[in-house]
């Protein structure tokens, strides 16, 4: 009886973990989703990704996935992948480790039934990495206070920084914790948020993306 109990559990466990690595966008008759199997990932192993749609797909940097922001790897999809298209409904690529540190960061898959246009967007870290998001997606309404939290995970000391919008983008000055709380957020404010310790080369950094709606709560 243990022994189905367990099995069962790992049933169910298994399920949950597929659900908390779904990120889903669905307006309409076009409905796109992209899942991350193993978010995070160690250092010498694979990664894949998933992208189940209606309507057509769009190419992003000439292939079927995008990556949102330079999180130092650049933007343009890496050689080293191997990409499987099932029924012409769903596309998966594995990116394997000689990707390195390009296996970091923000993808998306864009999709499109010819009047309306939607992406996803998922995310993927090092296992190892410094600090982790509580939450990979955070949402407030226009002009309510908003926090992005990470979570320390290793040993490491010194200066924390926060940037948005990935190379290139805005380092947040003074933003120098775990946190990062806006008092009033606006749309300008919605992106890509990275938290890492200063002068990190690893790619150890936490990433994680604010959504702000257009309409005030309430």
């Amino acid at each position: 009886m243990e022994t189905v109990w367990k099995a069962q559990a790992r049933r169910w466990l298994g399920f949950l973990f597929v659900l908390v690595c779904l990120t889903q966008s669905v307006t309409g008759v076009v409905d796109v989703t992209i899942v991350s199997k193993y978010q995070f990932f160690g250092e010498s192993e694979d990664t894949r990704l998933y992208c189940y749609y209606t309507g057509s797909y769009i190419s992003q940097n000439g292939y079927q996935f995008g990556v949102e922001v330079d999180t130092g790897a650049g933007t343009t999809f890496h050689s080293q992948r191997g990409t499987t298209k099932v029924s012409g409904v769903w596309w998966s690529t594995n990116i394997l480790v000689r990707a390195g540190d390009f296996r970091v960061g923000a993808f998306s898959c864009l999709v499109s039934d010819g009047s309306q246009t939607e992406k996803a967007t998922t995310f993927k870290m090092k296992s190892e990495a410094d600090v982790w998001p509580v939450a990979f997606t955070v949402t407030a309404s226009l002009g309510d206070p908003v926090t992005l939290q990470m979570v320390q995970k290793s040993g490491r000391t010194g200066t924390l920084e926060w940037r948005k919008g990935g190379v290139g983008g805005t380092a947040l000055t003074g933003q120098n914790g775990l946190s990062l709380t806006i008092a009033s957020v606006q749309s300008s404010d919605e992106g890509i948020y990275e938290c890492y310790y200063q002068g990190d080369t690893d790619r150890k950094q936490g990433i994680m993306r604010l959504i702000v709606r257009g309409v005030p709560a309430g």
